[in-house]
């Protein structure tokens, strides 16, 4: 039965994972834009996010800052941007292979 469905659903999980791998691209391009456009500002913005105003600042010295320091997460940024859009390339492959043509006789 699942694989009847998936048989006949195959475009529409498709045309999804198409539209995934999409969103994912746009979102990381619109992050480095923004944070090369004004990366003091982007930093303030993605902490505020997730920390309450205050809590994610450290003096140079702490062991947090010297423990990961900036180059650390401008190497995991980039890392992170470039594992998502190869995501997005995987979920692209997939959805050309569910919305082929190869369709089979009813």
């Amino acid at each position: 039965m699942f694989v009847s469905f998936m048989r006949k659903r195959r475009p529409d999980i498709g045309v999804a994972l198409r539209a995934g791998a999409i969103i994912a691209v746009v979102i990381v391009g619109l992050a480095a834009v923004s944070a090369f456009a004004d990366f003091e500002r982007f930093f303030a913005a993605f902490h505020g996010l997730f920390f309450r105003s205050g809590t994610w600042t450290f003096a140079y010295d702490s062991l947090l800052i010297q423990t990961f320091p900036e180059q650390f997460w401008v190497t995991a940024g980039a890392a992170w941007a470039t594992l998502t859009v190869l995501g997005a390339g995987v979920l692209e492959g997939l959805a050309r292979l569910l919305m082929s043509t190869d369709k089979e006789p009813s």
